[in-house]
């Protein structure tokens, strides 16, 4: 089992909007396993995970820049804000 609280789980399931029946894949980023999740429990600051499989697979980025896209809730966007126009 993985507990996902905190930050991550306000990522994975506010941001991401991570449906209850869907699978997520996750990494270690110690070893090369791609790591295959269910959701055992999704409570409301946190979620349990089960492990459903791991598989070796090893992702090597060909460019060095990666694009990160979100979706920010307005009170994140209102203290941000000020630090843009700068």
């Amino acid at each position: 089992m993985l507990k996902i609280e905190g930050e991550s789980y306000i990522h994975l399931y506010r941001s991401r909007r991570i449906k209850s029946a869907s699978r997520l894949d996750l990494r270690n980023l110690k070893d090369g396993f791609l790591y295959t999740y269910e959701h055992a429990e999704i409570a409301k600051k946190h979620a349990l995970l089960k492990l459903v499989g791991a598989r070796l697979l090893e992702v090597m980025a060909n460019k060095k820049t990666h694009l990160i896209l979100s979706v920010i809730e307005i009170k994140s966007v209102e203290k941000i804000l000020p630090f843009l126009n700068q």
